[in-house]
């Protein structure tokens, strides 16, 4: 009997099989985004390529509970005895003030899309496949806040 896979090495398998399935992914959605673009019917291949893939996409890896920033601003307040606010700023003043401090546009801006796919939930999800490949509780929000303010 073999050793069971350290969890490094599941790690780069999930890594390796996720590039390979975006690599793939790519490929069959440009493959159809092209058909409906150049006016093309599309085919039940194109449709059943489709739906494997998102049956078959990498899992979220997540802690158990999501907490978004106003969770952690609450979390902050509890644990300074003072009050923190979450404050939204435009997105063009976000950037702006990200770029005066010295951050690269690039970076800026990708920052900005991760605030805007959070806004469309799409970091909500939870799901256990993390705690599965680490072996354990991934280690809570709260608990890493307590390190860094005491």
């Amino acid at each position: 009997m073999q050793p069971a896979p350290s969890v490094r090495t599941r790690l780069l398998l999930q890594l390796g099989g996720g590039a390979l399935a975006l690599l793939a992914a790519a490929w069959v959605f440009g493959v159809i985004a092209h058909d409906v673009v150049s006016g093309a019917p599309l085919t039940v291949l194109d449709a059943e390529l489709a739906q494997w893939l998102h049956r078959h996409a990498t899992p979220p890896l997540t802690a158990r509970d999501a907490v978004d920033l106003e969770g952690v601003a609450g979390i902050l307040s509890e644990l300074t005895g003072r009050t923190v606010r979450r404050v939204v700023a435009d997105d063009d003043e976000w950037v702006s003030g990200l770029i005066g401090h010295g951050v690269p546009e690039a970076q800026a801006t990708m920052l900005l899309g991760m605030f805007l796919a959070s806004r469309r939930g799409e970091f909500a999800t939870t799901d256990p496949a993390l705690e599965d490949l680490i072996g354990r509780e991934p280690t809570p929000v709260r608990d890493v806040l307590e390190g860094v303010t005491q």
